[in-house]
């Protein structure tokens, strides 16, 4: 049905669908986001239930509920005319994901990127710039996708239904704006866009967009949002992403710099 960087989904039957880890991948990758899937499910988030973990020819794999319908990126993608209807329906969702506190299964935020940040491609000075300048930011019970963007939320009829949560985490709802505006990138989504087109200006319309009306609806600040660039931005360099990799290593060291004058 998909693949995707660090797994391939598959139907199984009508009601459930299998995420099947790649080879080279830790299988507790899968055990953590099917910890963190129930979690938020039982909640009451918009996310698939789950099943099972299981293993299939030496893979780990995790059943989950088979969600009907069509990514808001393939929508927004065919019906671009409808620009602000989208940007009022991404927001809104994730506004309501982070209004919800999910009591246990997720882990803090400012631990999920510390540990990020240890194994990203930075010299050790600016990981540990980064770590403290995380250390001063709020904290909060809010619950973090850590991977929203367009292309993980499906539209049914029943309303959407938000997918892959192997990020997730709690904490300052300012956390999660900002990873998704680092994902709402030209340079983010040009890999997920079979036809990019003219794809730059509609994603930054998109993402100004987006920024404002959920922090509209959050206790969000444009400031707080902000001062989470760093560690998000750092965080984001352990995912090995080659095309990214020297933009974002400039922009750490410029919000390294910013932050020493401030």
């Amino acid at each position: 049905m998909a693949s995707g960087r660090t797994a391939e989904v598959f139907a199984v039957g009508d009601s459930q669908v299998l995420k099947l880890l790649k080879p080279g991948f830790n299988p507790q990758m899968l055990v953590a986001e099917s910890t963190k899937t129930a979690a938020v499910h039982a909640a009451g988030v918009p996310a698939p239930d789950v099943s099972d973990l299981v293993e299939i020819g030496g893979r780990s794999g995790i059943l989950l509920e088979r969600i009907y319908g069509t990514s808001m990126l393939d929508a927004i993608l065919t019906n671009e005319d409808d620009s602000i209807g989208h940007v009022m329906a991404f927001a809104d969702l994730h506004a309501e994901v982070l209004g919800i506190s999910v009591d246990s299964g997720l882990p803090d935020v400012k631990d999920l990127l510390a540990a990020k940040i240890d194994s990203a491609d930075l010299p050790a000075s600016q990981r540990a710039a980064a770590k403290d300048h995380m250390a001063g930011l709020p904290n909060g019970d809010a619950t973090l996708h850590g991977d929203y963007h367009p292309g993980n939320i499906l539209l049914t009829p029943d309303g959407p239904t938000v997918i892959d949560w192997g990020e997730a985490s709690r904490g300052d709802v300012a956390a999660d704006i900002a990873r998704t505006l680092l994902l709402l990138t030209p340079e983010a989504v040009l890999g997920a866009v079979p036809n990019p087109g003219n794809i730059a200006a509609l994603v930054t319309e998109f993402a100004n967009g987006y920024k404002q009306r959920c922090i509209q609806a959050t206790a969000a600040t444009t400031h707080t949002v902000a001062a989470w660039r760093l560690p998000v931005v750092a965080a984001r360099l352990s995912e090995g992403i080659a095309e990214e990799t020297g933009l974002l290593r400039s922009e750490v060291a410029k919000l390294i710099s910013d932050s020493h004058r401030s």
